[in-house]
């Protein structure tokens, strides 16, 4: 064979010329006038991926097995063939500019008349002159031309970058018209900076700034004007300001939105806000008086350092009125509580009677005697000390918004024997240390939650929602009956038991909503098993077995390839593999040739000890060893003709019944 040849040119077209003389198998010159070659490039010297093809710019999507083969004129053996012509009246396929710049090897395979000639020839250094196009990997079409007008699009950093010269930078528009905004630097004389804001805007020149604007002068502690009184708004004299240097009028509004400082007197003839409703006033001072004729109102919370003193006998709120303290609230003179000593605790020193409703949020504590003629309700703990509570009336209801906890010392008894007790609310809990026996039905119209293990002996029946936290258990050595959805956070042991139903599992997913995936169970009619494999992976669906999987079919007697078109390799990828058969051209292959760590062997084993079997083809047919030796360990039977191109070492004799020719130079 012979070597590509590569002619170079300023912009070279992306065709490589390669020459070759194919030879038969004794060294001469084929004497056909044309013949049939498919052409490849590969990545690797052996297997790899198959870059191009003489018909595919892409080897058909790495299937060099769809190469269509060319019809290749022969000169003595010899061709020529420009690779990656698409000129010629029978073009090939076009040769990308990405070929040999994104890949550092390239190889060469030819295939003649269906024979792949081996090994490939690895492409040098002149068909990687394609790759002159570019930069780097990079197209010369992404560079900026220096020599003309050229666009350019993309973010550039010119960090650490000087542009040099009086007018470095000039701006032509949106129009190539031939004006142009050019930035005119000054020659600094030392470093300078200029700095663009966090904003959009448009900058101003030193026209656009009027004459009263420049009435601002920066002073060591900040900006500044002390020329002349400064108004916002409309230019309207003072009210109650003098005019004079340093005072301020705003015509409208004023929004602070830190803090503000008076040194003086605040006089207002209209209202004055404090605030909008969300915030609090400070007023720091150690004595202040608030002198009105009429009423305070819309005042938030008033917080005092010291105490408050009423002269009046009443305090009336319109809306809600709190007592917040840092310690304990006292209704009486010199009392002192015994446990209500904590933060916004309340101690009452006498008798408490409350008309209305009497709302607990931090619990009650009852050492005497509390008297309510309304509803009570206690948000927190309710403490009775060494006393019976009872309820009057023949239906007493008692409501709780929060967790209802007891915490006796001894038993906790609840009913005579013949009562019910009804717990209404939506959220309950029962915590215990200890079992719960002797319940009957257990009824719950909201959500009923264990921390402990139930055990439902007498059956489960749940009509909504059913959910086993992390590590609960749930146990029932009866049918167990789940309406709605059931969630179990844990494990589930249902060894011995049975889901029974057409759709007995049925899973919701991650999203609560209406779409479901239920598992449907054939009516068994008898008892069947389905098996899990240790392992990981996704469940296949019938209509998932495609492609590969289904080339294999189960013929009763055999198996086959379902394909007519498909080679056969085991222990490798291509046909050369430890054992292949390539359908195209009928050759049974035993031997990678390369790493095959002992001698291919092709062993026939008869049924018993007399024959040692056969290898049998039709009259018309041929069998023809190529390469090295043959080598017969026992006796061998010809009955057709056999013939010997190379020498035949007959070291246990020879016994012709027919006739024997030996051909010129044998």
């Amino acid at each position: 064979m012979g070597s590509p040849i590569q002619t170079l040119a300023l912009s070279p077209p992306n065709i490589v010329s390669y020459q070759g003389r194919l030879l038969n198998n004794n060294s001469v010159p084929v004497t056909v006038a044309t013949t049939d070659i498919e052409f490849r490039f590969f990545d690797m010297e052996a297997g790899g991926t198959c870059l191009w093809s003489n018909s595919s710019s892409t080897c058909d999507g790495n299937t060099p097995g769809s190469t269509i083969a060319r019809t290749v004129t022969l000169t003595d053996g010899l061709f020529t063939e420009n690779l990656g012509d698409t000129s010629i009246g029978t073009p090939y396929a076009a040769i990308s500019d990405s070929l040999f710049a994104d890949n550092n090897e390239v190889y060469l395979e030819i295939e003649v008349e269906g024979e792949t000639l081996s090994p490939r020839k690895q492409m040098m250094a002149t068909p990687f002159a394609l790759n002159s196009q570019s930069l780097d990997g990079l197209d010369s079409a992404v560079f900026l031309r220096s020599d003309g007008n050229d666009t350019a699009t993309g973010a550039y950093d010119f960090t650490s970058t000087t542009f040099t010269g009086s007018s470095p930078i000039s701006f032509e528009g949106s129009a190539d018209d031939g004006f142009e905004t050019t930035f005119v630097m000054t020659n600094p004389t030392t470093d300078q900076t200029i700095t663009f804001q966090n904003g959009s805007g448009t900058v101003a020149f030193l026209s656009d700034i009027a004459s009263g604007a420049s009435l601002w002068e920066a002073g060591v502690n900040g900006t500044l004007e002390n020329d002349v009184a400064v108004i916002i708004g409309a230019d309207a004299a003072f009210s109650h300001g003098s005019g004079g240097i340093g005072d301020l009028r705003v015509a409208d509004e004023l929004e602070v939105i830190g803090n503000s400082f008076f040194d003086g007197t605040l006089d207002a003839n209209g209202q004055i806000d404090f605030g909008d409703g969300g915030d609090t006033v400070a007023i720091n001072s150690s004595d202040w008086d608030i002198s009105t004729t009429g009423d305070m109102t819309g005042i938030g919370a008033i917080t005092m350092d010291s105490d408050i003193a009423v002269n009046g006998d009443d305090i009336t709120s319109d809306g809600n009125l709190s007592l917040s303290a840092t310690g304990y609230t006292r209704i009486g003179d010199t009392g002192i509580p015994g446990s209500a000593t904590t933060d916004d605790s309340l101690y009452v020193e006498g008798p408490l009677e409350v008309d209305n409703t009497v709302y607990f949020d931090a619990g009650l504590n009852v050492i005497g005697t509390a008297s309510f003629n309304g509803s009570v309700d206690i948000n927190s703990d309710l403490s009775i000390a060494d006393t019976n509570i009872s309820f009057d009336g023949a239906t007493t209801t008692f409501t709780t918004t929060g967790a209802f906890t007891l915490t006796p010392g001894g038993a906790v008894i609840l009913g005579d024997g013949g009562d019910t007790m009804s717990i209404n609310t939506s959220d309950w809990d029962i915590g215990t240390t200890g079992d719960m026996s002797g319940i009957g039905t257990f009824g719950s119209d909201g959500i009923a939650t264990f921390a402990a293990n139930v055990n439902a002996n007498g059956g489960l029946d749940v009509d909504d929602a059913f959910v086993v936290a992390d590590g609960g258990i749930l146990t029932t050595s009866q049918t167990a009956n789940f309406d709605g959805t059931a969630d179990f956070d844990s494990s589930i042991d249902a060894t011995g038991g049975v889901f029974q139903g057409t759709n007995a599992l049925v899973f919701e997913g991650l999203t609560a909503n209406d779409f479901e995936t239920t598992f449907a169970i054939t009516d068994p009619t008898v008892d069947q098993l389905i098996t899990f494999q240790n392992g990981s992976g996704t469940v296949a669906f019938l209509t998932d077995i495609v492609g590969g999987s289904s080339l294999f079919t189960d013929g009763g007697t055999v198996t086959y390839l379902t394909s007519t078109t498909d080679d056969l390799a085991i222990g490798g990828t291509s046909l050369i593999s430890p054992f292949s058969i390539d359908v195209d051209t009928n050759v049974l292959r035993v031997g990678d040739g390369t790493n095959d760590a002992n001698d291919p062997t092709v062993t026939f084993y008869a049924s018993d000890a007399t024959d040692s079997g056969s290898l049998s083809y039709l009259d018309t047919d041929g069998w023809f060893f190529n390469g090295g030796d043959v080598s017969m360990g026992g006796t061998l039977d010809i009955t057709g003709i056999s013939t010997l191109t190379g020498n035949l070492n007959a070291n246990g004799g020879l016994d012709v019944d027919d006739a024997f020719v030996v051909a010129d130079g044998g």
